[in-house]
């Protein structure tokens, strides 16, 4: 009977010694986990930063865009006014030739009137 009891006492002190495992093993779960909801609280203050930037960035970018929008329709503009200008040169460089030629032959004229 004695050595009964001598065994159940090795078996408790085996239990105790594993319960006091476990219990180590739960206080560093509950130090991790502590440490965890640490990272995530800091991650969550960091997405708050991170989505206000992201926000003011795609402000920046869409006010770009129109401004982008702006010029393209004022270069549009300035282009079709330099065809424009482009055309009024042309018609009067064929009018001052016209009237080159005309000058021309007028004083051809006046010459074959005073040679005659």
């Amino acid at each position: 009977m004695e050595k009964i009891l001598h065994n159940i006492l090795g078996e408790i002190k085996t239990l105790s010694s594993d319960m006091a495992g476990l219990k180590k093993d739960v206080a560093e779960l509950k130090a991790d986990v502590t440490g965890l909801k640490k990272d995530v609280a800091k991650l969550k203050t960091d997405m708050v930063i991170v989505k206000s930037r992201l926000d003011e960035h795609h402000a920046i970018l869409t006010a770009l865009e129109h401004r982008t929008e702006e010029h393209s329709a004022q270069m549009t503009a300035l282009s079709e006014n330099i065809d424009y200008i482009k055309g009024d040169i042309t018609r009067i460089n064929k009018r001052l030739d016209y009237q080159l030629a005309e000058i021309a032959i007028t004083q051809e004229v006046a010459l074959l009137k005073k040679a005659n």
